[in-house]
């Protein structure tokens, strides 16, 4: 297995999942930009949830201020996100800086 996965088999999650368990679950593996209270935005591929409401991202960046940071994997608790998108992604987070 290379990078991070998802895993279902070591998760407790219900079967036939419904409501926001079920529409959290259906963006696994998706790519999401997160805006938190603090200013700060993540886009990574949503890899894991748990049952606080944590969102697990992987190949993320952070964005904050004019600053953008690569991330392996960011673990950020819902009571900090205050807006979730989907794709499409804005061009301004699509673009990384030259290294």
């Amino acid at each position: 297995m290379s990078g991070c996965e998802y895993i279902p088999s070591i998760l407790h999650l219900p079967e036939h999942p419904t409501g926001a368990v079920k529409e959290v679950m259906d963006l696994l593996n998706t790519q999401l930009r997160l805006e938190l209270n603090d200013e700060r935005v993540y886009v990574g591929t949503f890899t894991a949830f748990d049952k606080f409401g944590n969102f697990v991202l992987t190949k993320a960046d952070e964005y904050f201020r004019d600053q953008i940071r690569p991330m392996h994997m960011v673990i950020v608790p819902l009571s900090s996100v205050v807006k979730i998108h989907t794709r499409p992604i804005p061009e301004e987070y699509n673009t990384k800086p030259d290294l």
